[in-house]
């Protein structure tokens, strides 16, 4: 319990980041865990906006995006009201749902949107996949710096596409150094690609075997 695993200085950090996470979530989230607690987890009600975002995230993980798209049509009628969080989150899994429509433009517009609202790492990382989407080009220079410039920290998803935005640059060295800088499934993915761009079949196959050992590997992160 939250009693006995912290001193009274840890327990008042809990209560403080409880209290700071329910204000920027939803009314509907407080319903949610007003609920009988007839399962291990907070589930939002079926037909408000969180249930609808959580199933459009379901959806897109199993690649299923026409189901994900229907899902954030369901919730856009509820979005007057909604929060930021919920907002900034509608705006991500439309731009996750654009991406995978090859609709590069629409889908880094949302992404910029998204993280206009709310400044967090996915968001983020996001918005920098767009843009190497968008301005790869193979037989080429690449020039990023103006994107590598807005990946500061260390979350998983940034260290993954500041990598990435490093291979397409040729700087495989530090590509490689970055992806090395973390550790999980998203380190093994990000190995993989740079691997690939560098012509390394087998060393792009030995982290392909590795991140499919991983726990999280789940859904489409095994296709």
């Amino acid at each position: 319990s939250v009693e006995t695993a912290f001193d009274a200085g840890g327990r008042l950090d809990v209560v403080q980041g409880m209290v700071a996470g329910i204000e920027a979530r939803s009314p509907a989230f407080l319903q949610a865990l007003a609920e009988p607690a007839v399962e291990h987890w907070v589930k939002p009600a079926r037909g408000t906006l969180a249930w609808h975002l959580q199933s459009a995230a379901t959806s897109l993980s199993y690649g299923q995006v026409g189901r994900a798209a229907g899902s954030l049509d369901k919730g856009a009628p509820l979005l007057e009201g909604a929060v930021p969080l919920e907002c900034s989150e509608f705006l991500y899994l439309q731009g996750k749902v654009l991406s995978a429509q090859d609709d590069g433009e629409g889908a880094r517009s949302r992404f910029r949107e998204a993280l206009a609202t709310q400044d967090h790492p996915r968001y983020r990382a996001a918005w920098a996949e767009s843009e190497l989407r968008i301005r790869y080009q193979i037989d080429r220079e690449n020039d990023f710096a103006d994107v590598l410039a807005q990946l500061d920290g260390t979350d998983p998803y940034v260290l993954s596409i500041k990598a990435r935005l490093m291979a397409a640059e040729r700087r495989y060295p530090e590509a490689l150094a970055v992806a090395a800088s973390f550790s999980g499934l998203q380190s093994l993915v990000t190995r993989a690609i740079v691997h690939s761009m560098m012509a390394q079949p087998t060393e792009a196959l030995q982290a392909c075997t590795e991140a499919l050992a991983c726990p999280e590997a789940t859904g489409n992160s095994r296709l």
